[in-house]
């Protein structure tokens, strides 16, 4: 069953403190981040889309038919393999200074060696997913063995987030999205994250950050990527030396050209009804999604209770 996106507009930095933690309060992870100070010429999260996983959903172009209705110079920022003691805090601190939430597909084995990290995240208003336990390619593993290590990284995080609440007392939550080490999916294994309401994401665009590559290098081809594409999902990699020291230079170039940021989080499941938007998560791409305000609910149960899986 496809999900389901809701777009929601929020203030970029305009309103008060507490109006603008009022405003988003339909998100745990921001509830606790004050109103953004940042840098003159910041990019900024222009707005937050929350995405529906029942039934699970694939996004990305690079992989998939559609990806999320985003708006010419639209970019949802995601990092990949982390947390990395010497890079991911670096990162924080520039995504802060840009008042950028992005998502981080964090590793589980890392999540457990670096927790406190993961928590810094959440706190700081970016969205947790996964990315399995220890990073294997999947395709080249059994199904069960595949299975165990989702099913591992996605308890490894929770671990790293539990005990935390944001100002309303709700509990983090792990977001139900996946990213595939690598992009190597099978069909089998989306099917049992579908089954278990996680959506998986490839990307619309990368940076080439994982390769041998020079800070330069990867500030050219970043650049030329993204302006290519316009809009979309970009991957990074929160491990790297080259994009913890060029990604401020990256971010200021964009926002130099009129890029923003725009917010991924999943929609609570267990929340008060809300009207539906007629885009679908598998299929052509709205060209004028509807949008509209926050509604300033709770999102509760994001993370997801995991079924065995029905495929064959």
């Amino acid at each position: 069953m496809p999900g389901h996106f809701r777009l929601l507009d929020l203030a970029r930095r305009a309103a008060p403190a507490l109006g603008f933690l009022a405003a988003i309060a339909a998100v745990p992870a921001l509830a606790d981040t004050p109103a953004c100070n940042g840098k003159p010429g910041a990019m900024g999260t222009a707005r937050t889309i929350e995405v529906d996983t029942t039934g699970g959903a694939d996004f990305g172009t690079m992989q998939y038919r559609s990806t999320l209705p985003l708006r010419p110079k639209e970019i949802i920022f995601t990092f990949d393999d982390g947390p990395n003691p010497e890079h991911t805090p670096k990162i924080l601190d520039v995504l802060d200074r840009h008042c950028i939430k992005a998502t981080f597909f964090v590793v589980g084995r890392y999540a457990e060696l670096h927790p406190e990290i993961v928590r810094d995240a959440w706190a700081r208003g970016h969205t947790i997913a996964t990315h399995t336990w220890s990073h294997p390619i999947l395709s080249r593993m059994s199904y069960k063995a595949s299975v165990r290590q989702i099913d591992r990284g996605i308890g490894a995080t929770r671990a790293a987030l539990a005990g935390l609440e944001d100002l309303e007392g709700r509990p983090a939550q792990v977001a139900p999205f996946f990213r595939f080490p690598g992009l190597n999916h099978t069909s089998r294994l989306r099917r049992y994250l579908a089954a278990n309401d996680i959506a998986t994401f490839s990307c619309d665009m990368g940076t080439d950050d994982w390769r041998r590559i020079s800070p330069w290098t990867l500030y050219k081809r970043a650049l030329r990527m993204i302006e290519y594409k316009g809009s979309g999902i970009v991957i990074f990699h929160d491990t790297h030396h080259r994009t913890s020291t060029m990604l401020e230079k990256i971010l200021d170039e964009l926002a130099r050209r009129g890029y923003q940021a725009v917010h991924m989080v999943p929609r609570g499941h267990d929340g008060p009804a809300q009207p539906e938007l007629a885009a679908s998560a598998i299929g052509a791409r709205p060209s004028s999604p509807q949008l509209s305000a926050t509604d300033g609910q709770p999102v509760t149960d994001t993370s997801p209770t995991l079924r065995p899986s029905v495929a064959n």
